[in-house]
């Protein structure tokens, strides 16, 4: 019976490191796959402008519903950001000389920024 109860006793104190260990991978892997999604939805605006550029040029570019507004420069645009992936909100979508600057934008509970990298908002 002794042994039982030892055998138990180490069982419990191995089983709850394993749980801890599977908690923070999942934890970090979460925080990863928001990491991506925001650097994949900078990529999204960066491509809706490039198509916004050439279309504009063409004389052919329309804006559809669910278009996004970004401030390119000081002026407001409607692009067309086409982003398949996770969720992700972003409050400020602007376009700087080319590039991607969004701000305030969250995804799993995080906060991030996007200038060039993304980066953490705490």
């Amino acid at each position: 019976m002794k042994k039982l109860v030892l055998i138990g006793f180490v069982f419990l104190l191995c089983g709850c490191s394993i749980i801890e260990e599977s908690a923070h991978d999942v934890s970090s892997t979460k925080y990863g796959v928001a990491k991506n999604s925001v650097s994949g939805y900078a990529s999204a605006v960066k491509l809706a402008y490039t198509e916004y550029l050439y279309a504009n040029a063409m004389g052919t570019y329309e804006v559809l519903d669910n278009s996004t507004l970004v401030n390119i420069d000081g002026v407001d645009v409607s692009l067309n950001v086409k982003y398949y992936g996770e969720d992700v909100k972003c409050d400020v979508v602007n376009i700087v000389n080319s590039d991607v600057k969004l701000d305030n934008c969250s995804i799993y509970g995080y906060s991030f920024k996007y200038d060039g990298d993304v980066i953490e908002k705490k």
